[in-house]
């Protein structure tokens, strides 16, 4: 963790625990959230220095957490796994599983209504009833996509291969970056509204224009 604006930090153990950490969220108000290996979830209100816990014992990863307010958040990981809470994580309860057990390699939620999926082999699931249900999109790729991110009015997805997606008039659309990448992005981070900051593999770093421009 830092605390003065990324130029020094300082680790810190999560319980000791010997799984392994997938993601991390900062829930408005503070908390933090990770979620991991066998669905174990922890939670810290003073930046890693004490953590709470907790697991459904079951043998799935869990991939993704994003809070939209102290009380709402959701989780999706392997085996088609979502669950949501309404309660600042005190209770998470079980949603519809994510058809062909859809394993999510990152989301992005809008408002706890919106949101989209995406893992491997190019596959973008959207929901508009907050995880009750899912739809397939075209991506119109086969390479697998990695991290999803709003830039602006746009979404924009990065995956296999160097690839870019961005969400206009209501389909996605490769990204002509004109980089020298290769092979595959893994995030994805806003800048400004049309400025993302990539970053994939061989330390490789770039600062996109999504404008089109």
């Amino acid at each position: 963790v830092s605390t003065d604006s990324g130029q020094t930090w300082t680790g810190k153990s999560i319980n000791q625990t010997t799984e392994t950490p997938q993601s991390v969220s900062c829930a408005p108000g503070g908390r933090l959230w990770v979620v991991g290996s066998f669905t174990f979830i922890w939670s810290t209100d003073d930046m890693g220095e004490t953590w709470t816990e907790t697991t459904r014992d079951e043998d799935a990863i869990l991939t993704t957490v994003q809070f939209f307010d102290e009380n709402n958040g959701i989780i999706t990981g392997e085996f088609g796994t979502a669950m949501k809470t309404s309660d600042g994580g005190a209770n998470w309860e079980a949603l519809p599983p994510i058809p062909d057990e859809f394993y999510p390699q990152e989301a992005f939620f809008k408002d706890p209504g919106e949101g989209w999926l995406i893992g491997l082999g190019g596959s973008i699931l959207h929901t508009r009833d907050g995880g009750m249900s899912w739809q397939l999109q075209e991506s119109g790729t086969p390479v697998s996509l990695f991290g999803i991110e709003q830039v602006g009015d746009d979404l924009l997805i990065v995956g296999g291969e160097g690839t870019m997606l961005v969400y206009r008039d209501g389909s996605w659309q490769r990204l002509e970056h004109e980089k020298p990448i290769r092979l595959y992005l893994r995030a994805v981070r806003a800048l400004d509204p049309s400025h993302a900051l990539v970053a994939g593999i061989g330390g490789s770093l770039h600062i996109v224009n999504t404008s089109g421009s």
